[in-house]
């Protein structure tokens, strides 16, 4: 079984979520890729109580449409928007589920999230039309990627929804 000194694993090798002991031995695998209806899973995004967040890509979908969670043993689909292109999920200590939408109406994305029940609790809204790639702090402080023709610059948001522009990058810093 999974604990606390393991190192989860997930990508584009096709075997499925998996983990390894920090301290070395093998890889064993957790949940396997059904290969009859998955392609792999990508980007995992930890939950409080050791339980991780996946974006799930399904055979008969174009991309990744699908967010999976997986806790104490048990996964369960937590969204699924046929057609669309989901990623990065991560819990926000708020109780939200944050993720990147890319297709339709990009943005990045928010829905009410139940550690208990492992369920998304209404409907999906968004938070920064064109944002993606958010970041949180354990004090849910949260780092995005603003879409923007000019210089990229990092900005960060308040509590209150209101950002306060910290400083100019150059224009490589924005794609590391």
């Amino acid at each position: 079984d999974v604990c606390s000194s393991d190192l989860l694993l997930t990508g584009a090798d096709s075997v499925g979520l998996s983990y390894i002991n920090v301290r070395g031995g093998d890889v064993q695998t957790v949940i396997p890729i059904d290969k009859q209806t998955e392609i792999d899973f990508h980007e995992l995004g930890g939950l409080p109580n050791g339980g991780v967040l996946f974006t799930v890509h399904k055979v008969s979908a174009a991309s990744a449409d699908t967010i999976d969670v997986w806790s104490e043993g048990t996964r369960k689909t937590v969204l699924q928007l046929p057609g669309e292109s989901l990623r990065a999920p991560l819990y926000s200590p708020t109780g939200h589920l944050i993720y990147t939408r890319e297709s339709t109406n990009p943005g990045l994305w928010a829905v009410k999230f139940s550690l208990k029940t492992l369920s998304k609790e209404g409907e999906p809204f968004l938070i920064e039309p064109g944002g993606s790639w958010a970041s949180l702090s354990i004090d849910g402080t949260m780092a995005l990627v603003r879409p923007t023709s000019v210089k990229p610059e990092l900005t960060w948001i308040g509590r209150d929804g209101l950002p306060a522009t910290a400083g100019a990058l150059p224009l490589k810093a924005a794609y590391y």
